[in-house]
């Protein structure tokens, strides 16, 4: 799962994985990724939004053993 997880986050377009990184994995707030990158946050907004999309498309398979994983903790 981590293989396809890295696979995606990669085959992402450069700039929706940047944003990607910096929200989900550096844990930046839409302001601070704006403010960052000079760029609106609606725009940073579309980008988390194309770049969640993608994710769930490519891990849905994977959905029910996530759910059991996080239920067993």
């Amino acid at each position: 799962m981590i293989q396809i997880f890295d696979k995606v986050l990669r085959d992402l377009p450069e700039k929706t994985g940047r944003i990607f990184r910096l929200s989900r994995l550096e844990f930046r707030s839409t302001r601070e990724i704006s403010q960052t990158l000079g760029i609106p946050e609606r725009t940073v907004e579309y980008h988390i939004t194309r770049s969640l999309q993608s994710m769930r498309q490519q891990l849905k398979d994977f959905l029910p053993t996530i759910i059991f994983l996080l239920l067993c903790q």
